[in-house]
Parts: C-alpha cells; sequence; structure tokens
C-alpha cells in the first residue's frame, strides 16, 4: 500500500514537473523553440532575394527582433497573399509583416506598435486614360485580397455596384504592378511605399486618386489574452527608436526613393541604352581592378557627367567622372582626362581611396555613402560635419544622422567652427541620394536583363 501511494506520488509529482517545464506563454515557446516564426509577402518593401541573400525594410525589422530576443529568424512567404494571416490563425507564425491596421482585423488579432504608415493608391499607366470617377471605369480593378483593400471597396460597392473588382489570391503587390507594366492589367491598388519604390523601375506609373491616406503600418500576433509577445515587441520598438536604428533603415530604403523625378528617370534610362553601352567595358575593367561593384561607378559617372566625356564644370573639373588634373596626377593616371577610359579608372581609383579612408568601424552601406559624399566634398568637409555631429551628440557613423549636419556647412556660425571651413553640403547630400537612385535602377535593369554585353551590344530597357 505504501509503495502504491509512493507511486502515486512519484507520478503527480512528475505532471507537475512537466507543466512546469512546458512553456505557457508566446514569448516562452518562441525561446524554448530557439526560432521566431514570421511570414509576410514577397516585395519591394517587405523581402526580396538580392545577391542571394534576403534584404527588405521588413525583413531587416524581423531580422534585428530575432537577434533582440536572443533566437534565430525564420521567414516563411506563402504562395497566397491570404495565408499570410491564416499562417497566424493556424499557429505556424509568430508574427505576420507588413500589413496595415484596420478595424476589421484589430477584431481578429492583437497588433504591435505602430511603427510607419502608407496610403492606399488607385494607380494606372500613363498611357491609359486617367479615371476621375468610379463611374468611368470601364476595366475591373485588379486587387490583392488586403483586409485594408477589401474593406475599402466593400463601401464603396455599395454606391457603385456595377464596379467590378478582381482578386488576385497568389500574387502580391509588386506582381501587379508588374502585370499592370505589362498592360496585363488596366487598374490596381497598391499602398504608397511600395510605389515609391517600384516607380523608379516602372517610371510611367500614376496615381489615379488616393483610396486611404496615412493608414499605421503595425505586426499582427496571434488573438487572445497572451500578449507577452506584443509586449516584447513594443519594449524592442522604443529602443530602436530611441538608439536611431528604426530612423536608420527607414532611410535606407525609403530615404532617396521619396522624391521622384520622372523626367530624370526617362532620361537616365534613354542614356543606358544610348551612352552608356559605349562605356560598359570600362566600367566592368575597372571594377574588377579595385573590387568595386560596377554599377556603383556606373551610377558615380553618371551623377558627374551623365556619362559624357567632354563634360566640364565651372569649377574645372572633367570627364565621365570630373576629375581635377591633379587628382589624375596623384592616381597616377598620365592619360587625358576626356579619355573616357581613363576617366572612369581615375575615378574608380578616387573612389577607393574615399573608401579607405572611412573608420574601418563604420560598416555597410554607410561606408560607401561617407565615400560618395566625400567623392563629392572632400574628405576634409566629410569629417567636418561629421565632428559637428558628435559635438549635438548625434552619431558620426551613420549617413542618416550625419546628412542633417552637412547644410550647416554652408552658414558662417558652423563653418567657423570646422576645420576646413564653408562647403555646399546640400549638394554633396543629393549627389549621394541621386546615385543611390541610379545604383538601384541599375541593379532592377541587370536582374530584369543581365547587362553581360560588350560596348558594341545596345542594351534595351523601356
Amino acid at each position: 500500500m505504501l509503495l502504491r501511494l509512493a507511486c502515486c506520488a512519484l507520478l503527480l509529482l512528475a505532471g507537475c514537473d512537466t507543466q512546469i517545464l512546458q512553456p505557457k506563454s508566446q514569448l516562452e515557446k518562441v525561446q524554448k523553440r530557439g526560432v521566431l516564426q514570421v511570414t509576410t509577402f514577397a516585395g519591394a518593401t517587405t523581402s526580396v532575394w538580392e545577391n542571394n541573400a534576403l534584404t527588405g525594410f521588413e525583413y531587416e525589422l524581423a531580422k534585428a527582433f530575432a537577434v533582440y530576443l536572443g533566437v534565430k529568424l525564420d521567414l516563411t512567404l506563402p504562395d497566397k497573399y491570404s495565408e499570410i494571416t491564416q499562417y497566424v490563425i493556424d499557429g505556424k507564425s509568430d508574427i505576420a509583416l507588413g500589413l496595415i491596421k484596420t478595424q476589421s482585423s484589430d477584431q481578429l488579432f492583437n497588433f504591435g506598435p505602430e511603427y510607419h504608415s502608407t496610403s492606399l493608391q488607385l494607380i494606372y499607366r500613363k498611357h491609359q486614360p486617367s479615371p476621375l470617377d468610379y463611374a468611368q471605369l470601364e476595366h475591373p480593378i485588379d486587387i490583392i485580397p488586403d483586409t485594408a483593400i477589401i474593406d475599402y471597396f466593400n463601401n464603396v460597392q455599395q454606391d457603385y455596384p456595377e464596379l467590378t473588382l478582381v482578386v488576385h489570391e497568389g500574387l502580391t503587390p509588386s506582381q501587379l504592378i508588374e502585370m499592370l507594366w505589362d498592360d496585363v492589367i488596366t487598374y490596381t491598388v497598391t499602398d504608397s511605399n511600395t510605389l515609391a519604390m517600384m516607380q523608379r523601375y516602372y517610371p510611367d506609373l500614376r496615381v489615379a486618386k488616393s483610396l486611404i491616406v496615412n493608414q499605421p503600418l503595425a505586426w499582427l500576433f496571434p488573438a487572445g489574452k497572451d500578449l507577452s509577445l506584443v509586449h516584447k515587441a513594443e519594449n524592442f520598438f522604443n529602443q530602436i527608436r530611441n538608439n536611431g536604428f528604426l530612423d536608420e533603415i527607414t532611410h535606407r530604403y525609403y530615404g532617396h526613393a521619396a522624391e521622384f523625378d520622372y523626367v530624370d528617370n526617362k532620361r537616365f534610362r534613354r542614356h543606358i541604352n544610348q551612352r552608356l553601352v559605349k562605356y560598359y567595358d570600362y566600367f566592368v575593367e575597372a571594377g574588377q581592378q579595385t573590387e568595386i561593384d560596377w554599377q556603383l561607378l556606373a551610377a558615380i559617372g553618371y551623377q558627374e557627367s551623365h556619362w559624357n566625356p567632354k563634360a566640364k564644370s565651372p569649377t574645372g573639373v572633367r570627364g565621365i567622372m570630373m576629375l581635377t588634373q591633379t587628382t589624375m596626377k596623384h592616381l597616377g593616371i598620365k592619360e587625358s582626362r576626356l579619355n573616357p577610359q581613363a576617366s572612369i579608372k581615375g575615378g574608380a581609383l578616387y573612389f577607393k581611396q574615399m573608401l579607405k579612408r572611412i573608420p574601418e568601424r563604420i560598416t555597410e552601406p554607410d561606408r560607401s555613402w561617407f565615400a560618395l559624399a566625400a567623392y563629392n566634398i572632400g574628405f576634409g568637409h566629410l569629417n567636418d560635419a561629421r565632428v559637428l555631429a558628435e559635438k549635438d551628440n548625434a552619431n558620426p557613423d551613420k549617413w542618416v544622422q550625419v546628412k542633417n549636419y552637412l547644410p550647416l556647412l554652408e552658414q558662417k556660425k558652423w563653418y567657423q567652427q570646422t576645420r576646413y571651413g564653408r562647403a555646399r553640403g546640400h549638394e554633396a547630400i543629393q549627389f549621394v541620394e541621386h546615385i543611390r537612385n541610379y545604383y538601384d535602377i541599375m541593379r532592377w535593369v541587370s536582374v530584369q536583363q543581365p547587362i553581360v554585353a560588350s560596348k558594341d551590344t545596345l542594351l534595351k530597357v523601356d
């Protein structure tokens, strides 16, 4: 009898221990698993494959949150857009990323803190008639099954019952934009952030009207009273707001894409066909010699001269890469600056020098952006701006913060405090941001149609 009681007691204790060891909260489950499971859709603002690696605004946030939790990140991109939230409902995912927070979804899920905003926009291609009113639409509107979009058009169709919608379960906003560009569809709805990113690649996209303005973006969590993971996300976002990381990656992905210049974009794409092909081999050769991406060198050359070997500025710089005669001699190049091959080689070597002078603790992409600013304004003036930033308790190793101090170099009150004096700081900012845009477009062109032609072969860019 005593033996039986002892066995029962042991079983009870074992049961209690099992309960104690079982993770109870969502946070504990993630920590025990050692993996944060997240879902989102493939797209310009979320996650894309680039150089055999994932990148993207939402992906960077999720990766940083996983590090904050001390676990690995497991990112899933479902085949169907509707499966993003279903993964959370089914317990296959801890968080869904990149979604607009709506009243209807707020009743079905828990949401984390709002960290960005966007607007929903009805878009079309330039050569199509602008839809002034829903009653004038002669073609359906093709959309993804996004809750915010569906909720909006459910209300619209009460007044316009003839309005036709085509919902694409298996497509992403970026894919619908590609279909719009190819004239497969006539109208679609996308968010303003995606449009800002994609319009650089598809410059003829136009906004017919904004449907919903300044809608918050927030991570979506499973419904219920367990808010352990939500609270951890709140702490995480508070931290990255305070330490500047949120501003940094927001600027990295959206900063240079915010201002779209249709004329400049079209001219750049035209010049890829008409001018770059003549100097393609020289850029590739210079890139190989300096271990710098030739497309970045080409973007510098376009910003400097629009790939015009005879370009000349009032200050005396000349050639495709707009270098001084002194700089060419210092680099050991004896050929004329008007020689395209010599100029491109000189520009590559000079940019390499700027990169080497940037402190090693500064990592990419800030390292390249600082080097670009130094290429334009001079390394000394760049350092002056970094010193001003540090004196103001800003981070001198982050471009997103230092760029705010470059324009101060034009004001006597500030440049008198510096070692190298007055400089056109705002021009350095424009120089960097324009090159970032050109570089992004060139990489996109290479993905769509790999640039492997020689200078005798014409590239084709729509």
